[in-house]
């Protein structure tokens, strides 16, 4: 018979702590929802500034190859013109006497400077593609 007696402060506990726990959790629940909508938020500005420094790479990248490939022709053409021009004076040395053999060995210095230049410059052109490829692929 003891078991059959209820304890009223027992019930009433009871009846709270069932009537209480709703509104906790959904506080709880409130909660972890507006985390998650700010982890969010975080994530998508995350990701719009990895776009934009990828853009800029790229965009970076894509200058420098064009500078490069620019720089490397005009150097192109100055070594031709340098090699013309060494031509010339050693035709004008076995032919006549106006040119002196250091006027060729001068003319000769600057076509060989000048290959050695657009054999640098070919370089960085290639060194500005690879850096091209690498951003587009990041």
């Amino acid at each position: 018979m003891g078991d059959m007696i209820v304890d009223p402060a027992k019930m009433l506990l009871t009846l709270v702590g069932g009537l209480t726990q709703p509104i906790f959790q959904n506080g709880r629940l409130c909660a972890d929802h507006k985390i998650a909508q700010s982890q969010q938020q975080q994530a998508q500005i995350a990701f719009g500034d990895a776009l934009l420094r990828a853009g800029c790479e790229v965009a970076d990248a894509l200058s420098e190859c064009r500078a490069a490939e620019q720089k490397a022709t005009l150097r192109k053409a100055q070594s031709d013109a340098a090699q013309k021009a060494f031509e010339n004076s050693l035709l004008l040395m076995q032919h006549s006497q106006s040119v002196g053999y250091l006027e060729v060995l001068t003319a000769q210095s600057s076509w060989l400077n000048a290959q050695l230049q657009t054999t640098a410059d070919r370089l960085q052109w290639q060194q500005a593609k690879i850096n091209l490829y690498k951003a587009l692929c990041r």
